[in-house]
């Protein structure tokens, strides 16, 4: 369960919380006495207007049951991959629905966007899968095969055709850079009011490198944030896992020559840059800094402080690049071993 007050939630995600008419102190499972009963509470959000009828109702009812015990389930729709099985729903919000899935065997993820046909929209999520198909990188969320088809019509949009992108997508199993930094895991191993300042800079370390890599090919990813770096797996040092940049779903592909894109559509508002939201210019240097500043610890050293309020810097012109950024990290590195 998330805090209903943390950014991170989404248009999908329901309000829940505890009333405080419940004893602090309720009796566990393992610590009920004979004559008390343990009580065991369910809390839903209804919305009215996504059930027309007590028979639909019992429907839903149904259907969320039955896909709570089978391990994979079938769409209401065939599949357009004959080789890939759909498993238990990961996630859902504005971008779409992502399920855990098998390839021929293999653990992937399945993403599914519905989105109307815009042939002039940059953004659209059809390009997001060609844009994603031609990157190949060790820290980017590798894409290894997409398709795009029409579902039907909408009647509101002049008749517009409705479509279905399905992208099958490496698995991450880590969850995200937000799930890591609320679970602790950046946190020292000897003192739970430490940094691990190793794990930092090593994981960011990956970022800046698939950033390097996506600007290098004049490609803005538009949307950086915590939630959009996915953790997998991995064995080459203490962590346990490598990060990867993911969803490009808002990014955006400079011309030959230009430096600067002028759009009206941005991405999460707390990480976006001055220069942004107010002007419409989107640079490769909105990639690196948020507008969201951060409040750093007392015991935080000089050359990392330094760094970071270089990344923020309110002018676009005054922050590093990331291919400056990945040497600034190295040094960092270098500089604060002996604090690992």
């Amino acid at each position: 369960m998330r805090c209903a007050s943390t950014e991170t939630m989404d248009q999908y995600m329901p309000l829940v919380g505890i009333p405080n008419i419940l004893p602090m102190d309720a009796p566990t499972a393992n610590k009920v006495k004979e004559e008390e009963t343990e009580s065991i509470y369910y809390f839903a959000t209804l919305n009215p207007n996504q059930v027309s009828s007590s028979k639909n109702a019992m429907s839903t009812a149904n259907s969320s049951n039955s896909r709570s015990r089978n391990t994979f389930i079938q769409s209401n729709k065939v599949d357009p991959f004959d080789d890939v099985k759909l498993g238990q729903l990961l996630g859902t919000g504005s971008y779409g629905r992502v399920y855990r899935g098998l390839w021929n065997g293999a653990v992937v993820a399945v993403k599914v966007l519905e989105h109307l046909q815009h042939d002039d929209d940059p953004g659209a999520p059809d390009k997001e899968a060609i844009l994603n198909g031609q990157l190949s990188h060790p820290s980017i969320v590798q894409m290894y095969k997409s398709c795009a088809r029409e579902i039907g019509h909408s009647q509101e949009e002049d008749g517009k055709s409705i479509m279905e992108t399905w992208m099958v997508m490496e698995y991450c199993n880590k969850g995200s850079l937000c799930d890591a930094v609320d679970k602790g895991w950046f946190r020292s191993k000897t003192s739970l009011f430490e940094p691990d300042w190793k794990a930092l800079i090593v994981t960011a370390k990956e970022i800046a490198s698939a950033m390097c890599y996506l600007h290098g090919c004049n490609i803005l990813h538009g949307d950086l944030t915590s939630n959009n770096i996915l953790l997998a797996g991995g064995e080459k040092d203490q962590r346990m896992f490598v990060s990867k940049v993911a969803d490009f779903g808002l990014s955006r592909v400079l011309d030959l020559g230009n430096d600067t894109i002028q759009t009206k559509t941005y991405g999460t508002v707390t990480y976006m840059p001055p220069e942004l939201l107010m002007e419409g210019k989107m640079t490769k240097a909105c990639d690196v800094t948020s507008l969201k500043s951060l409040q750093l610890a007392t015991s935080c050293p000089t050359a990392l402080k330094k760094f970071i309020f270089k990344c923020l810097s309110v002018k676009a012109e005054d922050r590093p690049t990331f291919a400056e950024i990945l040497p600034m990290l190295d040094e960092l590195e270098d500089e604060l071993v002996g604090t690992f």
